[in-house]
């Protein structure tokens, strides 16, 4: 049957079901959204956090809704409706659930059908009887009851998450948002101006998620390396800043906060708007241009009207000229932009004033802080004039042309400048140049001396302005004394031919002496020896003032002279020395040492001889170089006085008064060239076929091809033409120069072969052997002294073992006197135990004190007590013998010769013949090739002396003597090596004095002032040229430009510093 009510149960039952799950469902979400909303705002959940909760969530959704939807239908069952029905109507309980049982065909075969229908009909009749009122009422569970309070509690604080971006962050954790979200980044991507500072600045307000941890708010940057963390300047309150000193390129940037970060920046630099290259240009007569830098005021004259000029970096959209005075108010000119695309502004000059070039660029860009030029005005000054060089004194030939190098400056322009000449013969203004409004000139005026006498002149130069009323300006004062050198070197030249005659002469009587007394033939040796001291006084003299005359005069040889005085110096000591013992040994009829000592004082004069004759061919060639290098330096005046009339005048004809100056010069060239012709042809001609002839190099002078050449500009210049005068002067220039050239190479090859580059070598030679036979002494001395140590150690073994022996002697005595008892006196026991006490210490003291007075009072004894004389005397013996034993010593005290000592003193011999050699090689120098000392020799000579008394020591076995003669070997070796070392460096300074004068252009010009025996300072004086004082113009320009270039402020400092060492 069917119970009649309850399908519509059923259909309560399910309605509520779906009425309370969706409830719960939404309330459970709303509230889990709400808490997860929270979660993020609070601690900004990093975003594979939020896809777990995003898949939490989700999960727990689907799960509510199979929970609280599904489970319900899916789980259904009548039992739950009866039992609610019957708790509803308590009237039922006995019989609903057996009526639907019954109604459901259950059959219990034990009950009656009758039992059942009644129990059927009884179970309606209560149904129908049942009030009017549903089963399962429309009420919320306890469940949907708490999460519905849940989600009113979290929907209350939805205001605070009104403008949380959590919102987007949570429901799409896919789309991370961009950390601007929370913050401001500035400036952001920006242009800003190249080299200045710029800052970076991240702000946001205090809710912000950034603002609960900002440690980890982070700023990168992209440098060369790639991207960077950088630490930020400052990271306090709301806002965090960073800034970069210089920005001189472009730098990415972003900014990062846990995982979240902003999107990448650019800060990129851009060039402040600037004039490049500006010119300020003068305007008058002559317009110049200058070039405007901030490092040095503009000084212009006042009156002058200048205008600046300068091509922009960039375009512009306004351009004006500050001109801030000192005194008048501050005025802006506007610049002008030219076709060309620079701009250009004038002013005229009244006052000094500040410049500064206010610009701005298309896109509104300004410098803030523009460059200040100074212009400074100037009153009209005269013109100002230096002297830069001769600024000495000087000394000078007849022969010579002095450069007068000067500079001279103007503040309107220059118009004339003269030299003011001042001798014996008046004063007098020679033109020197003319412009038409020059501001700066720097040019040489070659100085002939030949026409201006013998005497000192005095010169001034002047300089002209181009004012109205020409104002002028005189430069310091210069001096030459013309000095006739050319005289003092004939007679310098006359007097070393005179010596070198009379060093022939006494080498003749030397030789002569030396053979008479190897023939032993006394009459005519005392006959020829009569003069010898005569010729040897008057030759010595010769040479001392052949010396005097070199130092005097310019142009010897510096080498040379100083080797005369060291020959003169070297004959001196001969004559004074060598010279009377030869006499005595030839008087007193001992020939063996007079043939010795003529021998030697020959081979001296000899030497003495050669060296003056290979000097002679020297200062020959010097000579021969100077006129050439007079002439090489006239040839080069004449080109550039021509290239200067060439530019002048265009390449036409010059004034007559010009031309005829240059053909003047020319034929003084012409006459010098001859001159030089004849003195090589003048020298003494060889045999060539003897040795001296086969060893000479050959070397050729282009004379000839230098005439014809000379005699072409004599033609050209006489034709007045000026184009082919070029050509044929640069030729005969380039001619000269290598005539100057070849006699400098015959020179290097006439000091290479010299006696005097020999002896340099020799020197060296022997030195370097001097150098071994002093190391080998010292390691000859320290295997010495390791003998004597190794006697030692073995003398001292020895005592230290006669002491033991000693003692246990003592020691019999001791014991057998303490058995004695009374009978032996006590204080000689005391005694007798200190003195094994120093014996078992190996110490003796007062050993030897103690044992005499011992045995005397055991004799004493004896003397008073007869009977017990015999014994006492034992006692006594014992201690006189062990007191003997101590004074012999130990048995090994005197050293003997071994095979260790045999080895040594063959070594000192090895040493000892090394230095005969060495002593041989000084005597054939001093023989062959230079002087030296009589003290170097004697000193080796000494210490072969002292290492043959080594030599004998050592064969003895006798260390302590052989080193102490070592030690005198090794200070004689030392203290002669040092003055062979000055002497070697001596020599090699004359070698290099000797080739000094080729190395350079040869003057016959010296200083005057202190220094030198005479109050002058003798050589040869390089005097310059005047491109020798104009710097490179490269270089100007160069810094110019650079003065200009955009750069960062702080490199103002460096910069201008490194251009002041260039300039330096």
């Amino acid at each position: 049957m069917d119970l009649k009510g309850i399908d519509a149960w059923k259909s309560e039952f399910f309605r509520l079901s779906v009425l309370d799950g969706l409830i719960r469902l939404l309330f459970g979400a709303a509230a889990l959204a709400i808490l997860i909303l929270w979660a993020d705002h609070l601690f900004s959940l990093p975003q594979f956090e939020r896809w777990l909760l995003f898949a939490a969530y989700w999960g727990a959704l689907a799960a509510g809704i199979h929970i609280w939807l599904l489970v319900p239908w899916l789980t259904f069952d009548w039992g739950k409706i009866l039992d609610a029905a019957a708790h509803e109507f308590p009237q039922l309980k006995d019989y609903l659930r057996p009526a639907w049982e019954l109604s459901r065909g259950n059959q219990d075969r034990y009950t009656s059908e009758r039992l059942k229908q009644a129990h059927r009909e009884r179970t309606e009749a209560l149904l129908d009887d049942l009030p009017k009122r549903p089963v399962f009422p429309l009420r919320l569970s306890a469940a949907a009851g708490r999460l519905g309070a849940l989600a009113l509690l979290a929907a209350l604080t939805l205001p605070w998450l009104k403008a949380s971006p959590s919102w987007e962050r949570v429901a799409a954790p896919w789309r991370d948002m961009p950390l601007e979200k929370f913050l401001r980044v500035s400036p952001g991507d920006a242009v800003l101006d190249w080299g200045k500072a710029a800052a970076i600045t991240v702000a946001w307000t205090e809710p912000s998620v950034v603002a609960r941890d900002r440690r980890e708010l982070k700023l990168w940057l992209k440098g060369p390396g790639g991207w960077a963390s950088a630490r930020w300047d400052n990271n306090s309150g709301s806002m965090a800043g960073f800034t970069v000193s210089q920005l001189t390129s472009a730098l990415p940037y972003y900014v990062s906060w846990r995982d979240l970060r902003s999107r990448t920046y650019s800060l990129t630099p851009a060039a402040l708007p600037q004039l490049d290259s500006i010119t300020a240009t003068l305007h008058g007569p002559n317009p110049v241009a200058i070039p405007l830098n901030s490092v040095e005021p503009l000084s212009l004259r006042s009156g002058l009207w200048v205008t600046f000029k300068g091509r922009p970096n960039q375009p512009l959209a306004q351009a004006l000229l500050r001109v801030m005075p000192a005194a008048s108010p501050i005025s802006a000119i506007p610049l002008k932009a030219l076709p060309s695309g620079d701009y250009e502004a004038g002013l005229l000059v009244r006052e000094d004033a500040g410049l500064r070039f206010e610009l701005q660029s298309a896109d509104g860009r300004r410098d803030p802080s523009p460059v200040l030029y100074a212009l400074r005005a100037l009153a009209d000054q005269p013109p100002v004039i230096e002297l830069l060089s001769p600024v000495i004194a000087l000394q000078a030939s007849p022969a010579d042309t002095i450069p007068i190098i000067y500079r001279a400056r103007d503040d309107a322009g220059l118009s004339r400048l003269t030299l003011l000449l001042r001798s014996r013969a008046g004063e007098r203004e020679i033109p020197l140049q003319r412009f038409t409004g020059r501001l700066e000139f720097l040019g040489d005026h070659p100085l002939e001396l030949a026409a201006l006498g013998h005497g000192k002149i005095e010169f001034r130069l002047k300089a002209y302005d181009n004012a109205a009323s020409a104002q002028s300006g005189v430069s310091q004062k210069g001096s030459i004394e013309i000095v006739d050198f050319e005289s003092a070197h004939a007679q310098m030249e006359n007097l070393w031919r005179k010596t070198q005659d009379r060093l022939k002469s006494l080498g003749d009587k030397q030789e002569r002496a030396r053979s008479l007394s190897a023939a032993q033939k006394s009459q005519e040796l005392e006959a020829e020896q009569a003069g010898l001291a005569e010729a040897w006084k008057e030759s010595v003299g010769l040479l001392s003032e052949l010396s005097s005359s070199m130092e005097r005069d310019v142009y010897a040889n510096p080498g040379l002279s100083q080797q005369a005085r060291e020959l003169a110096e070297d004959l001196e000591q001969s004559r004074r020395r060598g010279l009377p013992s030869a006499l005595a040994s030839g008087s007193a009829g001992d020939f063996k040492e007079a043939e010795k000592m003529h021998a030697g004082l020959s081979s001296q004069v000899k030497k003495a001889a050669r060296l003056l004759d290979e000097g002679r061919r020297l200062q020959d060639l010097q000579d021969f170089y100077t006129q050439a290098s007079r002439m090489s330096q006239n040839a080069d005046a004449m080109q550039s006085a021509l290239d200067a009339m060439a530019n002048k005048e265009g390449g036409k004809a010059s004034s007559p008064g010009a031309m005829g100056k240059l053909s003047s010069a020319l034929s003084r060239l012409q006459q010098q060239m001859q001159s030089l012709q004849k003195a090589i042809e003048a020298l003494p001609q060889v045999d060539a076929q003897s040795a001296e002839a086969m060893a000479r190099k050959t070397y050729t002078l282009a004379l000839d091809a230098a005439r014809q050449s000379a005699d072409a500009l004599s033609r050209a210049l006489s034709q007045g033409d000026l184009a082919q005068a070029l050509r044929q002067a640069d030729q005969l220039s380039q001619e000269l120069a290598q005539i100057q050239k070849a006699l400098a190479q015959a020179a290097a090859g006439e000091e290479a072969s010299g006696m005097a580059r020999q002896a340099a070598e020799r020197m060296e030679k022997a030195q370097a052997l001097w150098s071994e036979v002093v190391g080998d002494q010292s390691q000859a001395l320290e295997k010495t002294q390791k003998l004597g140590e190794r006697h030692l150690g073995r003398k001292l073994q020895a005592q230290k073992e006669l002491l033991a022996e000693l003692s246990r002697e003592q020691g019999v005595l001791i014991d057998t006197a303490a058995s004695r008892g009374p009978w032996f006196p006590g204080n000689a026991l005391a005694e007798m135990r200190a003195v094994k006490a120093e014996f078992d210490a190996r110490q003796v003291r007062d050993s030897d004190k103690w044992l005499r007075s011992i045995s005397a009072s055991l004799r004493f004894l004896g003397a008073i007590q007869p009977s017990e004389a015999s014994g006492y005397e034992w006692f006594a013996l014992g201690e006189d013998k062990i007191r003997g034993k101590l004074e012999q010593g130990p048995a090994v005290m005197d050293e003997t010769p071994g095979e260790e000592s045999a080895a040594a003193a063959r070594g000192q011999g090895d040493i000892r013949r090394k230095t005969g050699r060495l002593q041989g090689v000084l005597e054939s120098i001093a023989a062959q090739l230079a002087p030296l000392p009589r003290a170097i020799l004697q000193k080796v000579e000494g210490a072969q002396g002292e290492q043959a008394e080594a030599e004998r020591a050592l064969q003895k076995g006798d260390s302590s003597r052989a080193r102490t003669h070592q030690e005198n070997t090794l200070s004689l070796l030392n203290q002669g090596n040092r003055e062979m070392s000055q002497l070697a460096g001596g020599q090699k300074n004359i070698q290099a004095a000797l080739g000094r004068p080729f190395g350079r252009r040869a003057t016959g010009v010296r200083t005057m002032g202190s220094g030198g025996m005479y109050g002058t300072q003798i050589g040869l004086v390089e005097l310059p040229s005047a491109k020798d004082y104009l710097p490179p113009k490269e270089i100007r320009q160069e810094l110019e430009k650079s003065l200009q270039e955009n750069r960062p402020g702080s490199y103002d400092g460096i910069i201008k510093e490194y251009f002041k060492r260039i300039a330096q």
